[in-house]
């Protein structure tokens, strides 16, 4: 199976950056965004807004009412 998230950007996300996914049945998993691509099937580095998939590491499951959050340094 698969382990490919599809979320809904609402603020800047880049390859490269750490995302934590939090939910009741996940809990909380943290991984690194490796790849991004597009609906349209293009691979970009970086993501303002819009809908993206990219690949899941690990042993992470997430699920659909999962939230996304980037991981910065303050």
């Amino acid at each position: 199976k698969s382990k490919i998230a599809y979320i809904k950007v609402c603020n800047p996300l880049a390859v490269g950056d750490t995302v934590q996914a939090h939910g009741p049945t996940t809990g909380v998993v943290e991984f690194s965004i490796t790849q991004l691509k597009t609906d349209a099937g293009e691979f970009i580095s970086k993501i303002d807004r819009g809908e993206v998939t990219f690949p899941v590491s690990g042993d992470a499951r997430l699920r659909a009412n999962d939230q996304i959050y980037k991981i910065t340094s303050v």
